[in-house]
């Protein structure tokens, strides 16, 4: 399921009181669909990795009451955490434990009753609370192992995968370097025999080390503007060989642009480049330098390249500067664009 369906049926899920087990690949990005679900519900998220715990660390630390002879077990500190955000009543907190399907057998069962039914031990989950599971696949050689039948057959198993549009989105929305946010765009998705370069995962080569994933990706963002030296090291170091040199000479033409003031400048007499790498390249950096002022500027150079790109670096505009959507300019094209906007 794409990355936008699987986050529409994860929002459904938690509404309906239904369990989701997100699958997918390393690096996709569960965690944020995760996050960003619970913001846009208005939820707070408690996250929790049971493959790094033990079993007595669920049911909580004994104590004795000496003056019953009885014992008692300490609230581990994640019920604790959702207790304080559901405080008052007035929220639904959504305990997320990732990595899910890593845990050892000894916390199996403990994670079931979490689950199933909302407690652990003698501990009982805040009512309203919501969970999310999420992991690997077995196939992805990721310390993944096969679920429980019993919760295998009781959660909405959601298998997640990549898509570039959502990516960048949000990648435009965190303010990414935007020569990546370019580069993506140009090699992200790939075609039939020439696949992209968003995501590449090999689980058959277990030898590899670092790959080409939207969070490596993410990643890279500090490192675009490192120094000569150790920047395409660097890069490597993140999304692997593959990525790294094509990224490197992506980023040669990028800096061989003309400067950004003199085309908003002079938009009708700036050169416009010829091939399309550096044709992305400028657009994105245009759509990422637009304000107010020179609005109206950049819309007249952006025509001259083609209605493609014209297109692409306005809605790309308005997703990094939405108070641009009301400008007079937007609003005129906008309208005369109505049957091809993205």
């Amino acid at each position: 399921m794409l990355y936008p369906l699987a986050q529409q049926a994860l929002k459904f899920a938690l509404a309906a009181g239904t369990v989701p087990f997100l699958k997918g690949e390393p690096g996709i990005g569960k965690t944020d669909m995760v996050n960003q679900a619970a913001e846009e519900l208005g939820r707070p998220v408690v996250e929790e990795t049971l493959a790094t715990m033990e079993a007595i660390d669920l049911r909580g630390l004994p104590n004795t009451d000496h003056a019953t002879r009885t014992v008692w077990w300490a609230k581990p500190d994640f019920i604790e955490k959702l207790e304080r955000a559901s405080a008052h009543g007035t929220k639904r907190p959504v305990l997320f434990i990732d990595e899910a399907n890593a845990v050892g057998q000894a916390l199996q069962v403990p994670m079931m009753q979490l689950t199933l039914r909302g407690v652990v031990g003698p501990h009982k989950l805040p009512d309203g609370t919501s969970i999310v599971l999420a992991g690997n696949r077995i196939k992805d050689r990721a310390a993944a192992q096969r679920s429980p039948t019993a919760l295998n057959n009781r959660v909405l198993h959601l298998p997640v995968e990549v898509c570039l549009k959502t990516w960048l989105k949000w990648a435009a929305g965190a303010q990414l370097h935007p020569a990546l946010v370019a580069f993506q765009m140009l090699r992200g998705e790939g075609q039939v025999g020439k696949p992209g370069l968003l995501h590449q995962f090999d689980p058959t080569k277990p030898d590899q080390e670092a790959f080409c994933s939207p969070r490596s990706w993410a990643n890279t963002h500090p490192w675009i503007d490192a120094p000569d030296e150790i920047r395409v090291g660097g890069i490597e170091g993140l999304v692997g060989n593959n990525g790294a040199t094509e990224l490197e000479g992506f980023l040669r033409v990028y800096r061989s642009l003309e400067p950004l003031p003199r085309i908003i400048a002079n938009p009708d007499t700036a050169k416009v480049p010829k091939d399309s790498s550096t044709q992305f390249a400028v657009c994105l950096a245009l759509s990422r330098a637009a304000n107010g002022a020179n609005l109206q500027n950049i819309m007249k150079y952006i025509a001259r390249i083609g209605k493609e790109f014209e297109v692409m670096t306005l809605t790309d505009t308005v997703r990094r500067h939405p108070d641009l959507a009301n400008t007079t300019a937007y609003i005129h094209w906008q309208a005369a664009n109505a049957d091809i906007m993205i």
